[in-house]
């Protein structure tokens, strides 16, 4: 006998419970995280406490997501961003050590003859296998490390952002408190990717398939903003924003019942 499939109402109802269940999952992580911390201080150990004066968010995305946009509303709203991708650049075309060891990688041909980055020969490299992608970030992404923790040391704003496209790939995740990534409909992003860059669909599928899936790195942040023009920005935004700050309120419940315990 044929089974039957469920109805599709169905389908909805189960993917929005475990969509509920993986954000309970998130929040118990988080929370069980900062037991953690709070644990290891009253045993008079180190914590692993990121930054005591601000709340660090990361938000990430594939290619073509439209992070650079939400970024862009985080900022209108008040929000410092330190963009990844940015910066990365701006190592690779003026970090003499960077340069060196590039072009040991690469060839001379990755700058031409006035010190200039080519960067069709820099695209070509990291396209051509995820192990040349993998060599470049090896050199590149310390240093973006580095100028993100001197960055945020000078920020004064309780939220500070970080803009990043290889988050989890690069374990920058390590480097915040919490993580967004934005997400969109394939087709969508394909489209505004070849637009933006002027490639093929076809270049356009390779350069994303250099990024891990959207679905994994949904699954692995703790929030997702929809940027495909049915949602507001910025309300999303702030919902995210009033979540961390339920999160927080619960940490501190927590911190105070323990305190009263070893009083």
């Amino acid at each position: 006998m044929q089974k039957t499939n469920k109805p599709l109402y169905k389908q909805v109802e189960h993917k929005n419970i475990n969509r509920e269940l993986n954000s309970i999952n998130r929040e118990l992580n988080n929370i069980n995280r900062e037991l953690n911390n709070i644990n290891r201080e009253l045993n008079n150990e180190t914590p692993k406490k990121l930054d005591n004066a601000h709340i660090r968010i990361a938000v990430t995305g594939g290619i073509g997501t439209g992070k650079s946009f939400v970024c862009r509303h985080l900022e209108k709203m008040g929000f410092p961003v330190f963009y990844c991708d940015d910066e990365a650049k701006q190592i690779i075309r003026n970090d003499d050590a960077v340069k060196n060891a590039l072009q040991k990688v690469v060839g001379k041909t990755l700058y031409d003859e006035n010190g200039r980055l080519v960067k069709r020969v820099l695209a070509d490299f990291i396209c051509a296998s995820a192990e040349h992608a993998a060599k470049i970030n090896a050199i590149v992404h310390p240093r973006v490390r580095q100028k993100f923790e001197e960055w945020a040391v000078s920020q004064h704003s309780l939220y500070i952002y970080m803009e990043c496209a290889l988050l989890f790939e690069a374990h920058f995740d390590d480097l915040v408190d919490y993580t967004v990534t934005v997400a969109v409909a394939e087709h969508i992003r394909l489209q505004r990717l070849m637009e933006r860059d002027h490639i093929s669909e076809e270049k356009a599928q390779k350069w994303i398939q250099l990024q891990i899936p959207e679905r994994e790195k949904q699954e692995r942040a703790d929030f997702v903003i929809k940027n495909d023009g049915g949602e507001d920005i910025a309300e999303q935004i702030l919902d995210i924003h009033r979540k961390i700050q339920d999160i927080h309120r619960k940490i501190q419940d927590i911190h105070r019942k323990i305190q009263d315990i070893h009083r």
